[in-house]
């Protein structure tokens, strides 16, 4: 025999029996609702908060009104349940940008994309987001700096490259201008054209990538591109500096004031040192030498790869070390050694770095085992 349940909540044809899970059903519904609006009611605080808190940033940071207006917009239309990571967080910031740019771009408006590319850019550098430190990667050529070398080709022409310098960078545009001994030359594109880009970020990497091209002139030439985010990051840093060994001789060069700099002449050795080759990479080398160089001194040394012919390459010092045994290690980068120079290092490093990716990897196998 059965023991009687405490209560009884009655067949399904009484109608205390519906009464009661009616009302289970409504407090259920209530309780959901009370639920949702009270955590509505937290996240419109927390965005009120965030907006506060943007107004102080954007106060501290001293965006004028027009700034203030254009970070304001980037938030509403793209992020506006977490306004403070777009003046936080670069890479919100940048997706943010991205979108703007397109959506200004489908109005088929010039003059009003360059102005958006302008204010943008003050935005910007007014976040201190427009600063990527040397050795870590870039994702777009927004991040891309004022003096940074680049090279413009050809999609159809991959051997004829002109060397160009960044001249200024905004949100919608990059500006690069011809320099060298191309300066001069009339470049053979056509606007609208899709070129290909290559540049060598200093403690970084190889980056290759393809622009559009929206304008050209000027005296030198100045090429207006298209920012891309599309970048081909080659050869990372922990893959293209090796252990080098070469006895040399480091030629100290005279720095030029400003107006010998206009005249196109080799600058003249003012002393020579023995050294050692410690390191070499495509981006630069480090040397052992009996004296110690500051930083910024103008250096040229001759670099000997084996099956190549020696060439000479400039370089700059960038720091160094004090060793023991009164000996001194000076780091360098190139800052003339033409493309074709610079690859063949790049090739010889490549095949002498592929031995120790084998065995590092035969290591890291072998561990897991």
């Amino acid at each position: 025999m059965s023991r009687p349940l405490p209560f009884e909540l009655g067949s399904a044809t009484d109608p205390v029996f519906w009464l009661i899970v009616g009302a289970l059903f409504v407090l259920g519904i209530a309780a959901v609702l009370l639920e949702y609006h009270r955590r509505r009611h937290s996240r419109r605080v927390q965005i009120i908060a965030e907006q506060k808190l943007v107004d102080e940033i954007s106060a501290e940071k001293q965006l004028d009104a027009g700034e203030k207006k254009a970070l304001r917009r980037l938030i509403d239309a793209y992020f506006p349940q977490t306004p403070l990571a777009v003046v936080k967080d670069r890479s919100v910031f940048d997706q943010a940008v991205q979108q703007e740019i397109q959506a200004v771009e489908s109005k088929k408006d010039e003059r009003l994309l360059r102005q958006t590319g302008l204010v943008l850019r003050s935005v910007r550098e007014k976040l201190d987001f427009q600063y990527v430190p040397m050795g870590q990667p870039i994702s777009s050529t927004r991040e891309l700096y004022e003096g940074q070398i680049v090279w413009l080709g050809k999609e159809e022409e991959p051997l004829r490259w002109y060397e160009c310098a960044v001249s200024a960078v905004d949100e919608a545009f990059l500006h690069v201008t011809v320099i060298g001994e191309q300066a001069g030359q009339a470049l053979p594109f056509k606007l609208g054209e899709t070129l290909r880009c290559r540049l060598w970020r200093e403690d970084d990497a190889r980056y290759i990538f393809s622009v559009r091209l929206t304008s050209c002139s000027g005296d030198p030439v100045t090429c207006t591109l298209r920012h891309t985010s599309d970048l081909n990051r080659m050869q990372a840093r922990e893959y293209y500096r090796i252990h080098y060994t070469q006895d040399a001789e480091l030629d100290l060069l005279h720095s030029r004031e400003p107006a010998e700099a206009e005249v196109q002449q080799e600058p003249r050795i003012v002393a020579k040192w023995p050294a050692h080759f410690v390191s070499l990479s495509a981006g630069g080398f480090a040397v052992v030498t009996q004296k110690p160089l500051p930083p910024n001194i103008l250096v040229k040394i001759v670099v000997e790869l084996p099956g190549e012919q020696p060439f000479e390459a400039q370089a700059r010092t960038v720091g160094g070390e004090t060793l023991h045994g009164e000996r001194h290690l000076i780091r360098a980068q190139f800052t003339d050694i033409t493309e074709e120079k610079r690859d063949l290092i790049a090739h010889y490093v490549s095949l002498r770095q592929q031995p120790n990716l084998a065995q590092s990897l035969e290591q890291t196998t072998d561990r897991r085992e």
